[in-house]
């Protein structure tokens, strides 16, 4: 199935490639954003790590896996070694998180505003429990999440997130969607 690139066609010019990869990327930008919103519409608030950044990473794998195999058949071939398969996934992770980043900052600074106070709110009971600070210093952490917490800084955090979190699966995916030495092919046609 070639979704990103018309089928059996080479892809040797580097602007044609970039634009694959940009292509690409955005789609899976946009697609964690549109489950972050579908997330809101729904009423859940969502936090990095909840059930939809899972759903993220599914649709992440599932889309570098489709794209992976559709450039490795149109750009790369037989030397799409693990090394520039995770070159390639690198780049649509830092497009994707980019994108998110983006929607990021306008989902906490218009759509979803209160979801901010929210995640704040979620933090006081863990800094009480799991930390075990007391009335005190649980004010004085609450006072800085207040003033340092905004919709840049959640942009900033959404894309760090991203990276990391994508970073590791990336380190699989590209094992996954490489070219499979000569040598193994052989053998398993035997």
């Amino acid at each position: 199935m070639h979704i990103f690139a018309p089928k059996h066609k080479i892809m040797t010019d580097k602007n044609e490639v970039n634009l694959f990869i940009l292509k690409v990327g955005a789609v899976i930008g946009l697609s964690f954003a549109a489950t972050i919103f579908i997330a809101h519409l729904r009423g859940i608030c969502h936090t990095p790590g909840d059930n939809v950044s899972w759903l993220n990473i599914i649709i992440f794998s599932f889309v570098v896996m489709l794209s992976g195999r559709q450039y490795r058949e149109t750009v790369e071939g037989e030397k799409f070694n693990y090394g520039r398969a995770l070159l390639y996934v690198s780049k649509l992770n830092v497009i994707s998180a980019t994108v998110l980043a983006v929607f990021g900052y306008f989902y906490y600074t218009s759509i979803a505003p209160d979801d901010l106070q929210s995640l704040i709110g979620q933090i006081e009971p863990v800094l009480r429990q799991q930390w075990g600070m007391n009335d005190e210093q649980t004010a004085a952490m609450m006072q800085l999440y207040n003033e340092s917490l905004s919709g840049g800084s959640m942009a900033f955090v959404m894309f760090i997130m991203q990276l990391i979190g994508a970073g590791f699966f990336s380190l699989i995916l590209a094992n996954i969607i490489k070219t499979k030495p000569l040598l193994q092919i052989n053998n398993l046609n035997q």
